[in-house]
C-alpha cells in the first residue's frame, strides 16, 4: 500500500487526485495539508511543520509560494516529492535541486488541460508545416 499526502489537497487537483488515489487500492491518502481546508475522509494539516503522519510520497498541487515550506518538509522527513506546482521561481527551483540530493524529487510538466492540448496542437502543427 502507498500511503500519500496530498499537499494542496483542497484545490481542483487535490481533490481529483484524492478521488483518483480514492478508487485505488493499491494506494491511500493518508492525510493532506492545505490552509482554506479542515476536513475530508483523511487528516488536513494547515501547514507542512503541522503535518505529523508518515507517507511514502507528497504530491503536490498548491501554489508556488507554498512550495519552498513543503520541500524543508520532505527533505526533514526524508518523504520523496511530486511537484505539480507551476510558476515556480528560480529561488524555488534552486532549493528544489537542493532537496533532491537528499530526498527524490520529481517536477512535473504543467498539468493543465489547456497547456497540454496547446502543447499537442503545436507538435501537430510543427509536423504539418
Amino acid at each position: 500500500m502507498i500511503n500519500i499526502i496530498i499537499h494542496g489537497c483542497g484545490g481542483k487537483m487535490g481533490q481529483v487526485v484524492a478521488e483518483i488515489v480514492g478508487n485505488d487500492a493499491a494506494c491511500q491518502v493518508v492525510a493532506g495539508i492545505d490552509p482554506s481546508m479542515s476536513e475530508a475522509s483523511f487528516p488536513v494539516f494547515p501547514t507542512p511543520a503541522d503535518c505529523t503522519v508518515e507517507a511514502d510520497v507528497i504530491i503536490d498541487f498548491s501554489t508556488a509560494t507554498a512550495v519552498p515550506a513543503l520541500l524543508e518538509f520532505s527533505k526533514a522527513k526524508k518523504i520523496p516529492v511530486v511537484v505539480c506546482t507551476t510558476a515556480l521561481g528560480d529561488e524555488t527551483t534552486e532549493l528544489m535541486t537542493e532537496t533532491s540530493h537528499s530526498v527524490a524529487v520529481l517536477k512535473s510538466a504543467n498539468m493543465s488541460l489547456g497547456v497540454n492540448l496547446l502543447l499537442e496542437l503545436v507538435q501537430k502543427a510543427a509536423q504539418i508545416l
